[in-house]
């Protein structure tokens, strides 16, 4: 594979990163949205802090892969 071909594939990995990273904070905010509509309504919170922090665990694992992939050097 040449190196423009290996820095396209790298471009593209880190954009669908991205994407994805997007998409896990959206819904993240959803989630927050939720759980505070739902304690001020004075309804159970258990499973709205469960996607809350599912949300977050899933962020944070993109925020780690984003942050692998940009820590590796571009092959040559």
């Amino acid at each position: 594979m040449s190196p423009q071909d290996n820095s396209a594939l790298r471009r593209r990995k880190l954009a669908e990163l991205e994407r994805a990273i997007v998409t896990a904070e959206l819904r993240l905010t959803q989630h927050l949205e939720r759980l505070e509509w739902r304690k001020e309504a004075g309804q159970g919170t258990a499973t709205a802090e469960l996607l809350v922090r599912d949300a977050e665990k899933d962020l944070a694992r993109l925020y780690r892969r984003r942050h692998e992939e940009l820590q590796t050097k571009p092959s040559e």
